[in-house]
């Protein structure tokens, strides 16, 4: 999309960064011309990625996580101990 006078200006007149733009785009919802992502969906993402970063502690705490896959078959997966045949 491009950018017109009119939209920078008002995006730096109402502190909207460029990341905030960016996550509007991609969890909003479309509505004619517009797309919102509202109050109620940025606590439905702010709860998803505490979510996300739970389940990443805790791999980080066992070193990581591997998953063995024959195409499109999971067949194992364990704790990443630092070396890969």
């Amino acid at each position: 999309m491009q950018e017109t006078n009119h939209w920078i200006v008002r995006k730096n007149q109402r502190g909207i960064s460029k990341r905030m733009i960016e996550l509007t785009l991609e969890n909003g919802r479309d509505v004619g011309d517009e797309i919102i992502l509202d109050r109620k969906q940025v606590n439905l993402e702010i709860e998803k990625r505490e979510l996300e970063i739970r389940h990443l502690k805790k791999m980080r705490d066992k070193g990581g996580v591997v998953v063995v896959h024959k195409g499109r078959f999971l067949i194992t997966t364990y704790n990443y101990t630092g070396s890969i045949n």
